[in-house]
C-alpha cells in the first residue's frame, strides 16, 4: 500500500467511526430505549427490594406501562422511603417502634402503602403537569412519611 491508499483507509475508518458514534446517539435519544432502561431499574430495584413490589403493582400498575420513566422515579421513591423508615426504625424512632409492635413486620410497608396513597390521592385533584408526576410523587411522599413517624397522632390514624 502507497501513502495515499493509507490516508483513504483512514479517512474510510474516522467516517465509519462518525456514523457509529451517531447511530449510538440516536439510539440513546429513542424513547424506547429510555423505556426500556427504565424498565430495567424497575426490575433491578424490585429484586433487591422483593417487598416493595406488590406495592408497585398495586399503586402504579398503569403508569409501568404507560410511562415507565415516571414510574421509575416513583419506585426510586417508594424505595428511599423504605431505607428511611428502616434507618430511623434502627435509630430507635418510637413511634416507628410502636408501629412495629402493633403491626408486625409489616408495618413499614403499611405507612408506605397509605402515605402513597394519600399522596396519589391528593395528587388526582392538584397536579398541574403530568411531567412532573414522579418528582411531585416523590417530594409528597416524603414529606407524608416523615409526617407519619414524626408526630404522635399518626400511631392512631394508622389503621389496618
Amino acid at each position: 500500500m502507497n501513502e495515499t491508499d493509507l490516508s483513504e483507509t483512514e479517512n474510510i475508518k474516522d467516517l465509519d467511526d462518525e456514523e457509529n458514534n451517531n447511530n449510538l446517539n440516536s439510539e440513546n435519544l429513542n424513547p424506547k430505549n429510555s423505556s426500556s432502561d427504565s424498565l430495567i431499574a424497575i426490575g433491578e430495584l424490585l429484586a433487591v427490594n422483593q417487598d416493595v413490589r406488590s406495592l408497585v403493582h398495586a399503586l402504579i400498575p398503569d403508569l409501568l406501562l404507560n410511562d415507565p420513566e415516571q414510574a421509575s422515579v416513583v419506585v426510586n421513591a417508594l424505595v428511599h422511603a423504605k431505607t428511611y423508615l428502616v434507618d430511623e426504625l434502627q435509630n430507635g424512632n418510637t413511634i416507628l417502634a410502636v408501629k412495629e409492635l402493633t403491626y408486625g413486620e409489616d408495618s413499614i410497608i403499611t405507612i408506605i402503602k397509605q402515605a402513597a396513597e394519600e399522596q396519589l390521592a391528593y395528587m388526582s385533584d392538584h397536579l398541574a403537569s403530568y411531567q412532573k408526576f414522579g418528582s411531585y410523587f416523590s417530594k409528597g411522599l416524603d414529606d407524608r412519611v416523615h409526617i407519619a413517624i414524626t408526630t404522635r397522632q399518626s400511631v392512631s390514624r394508622l389503621s389496618i
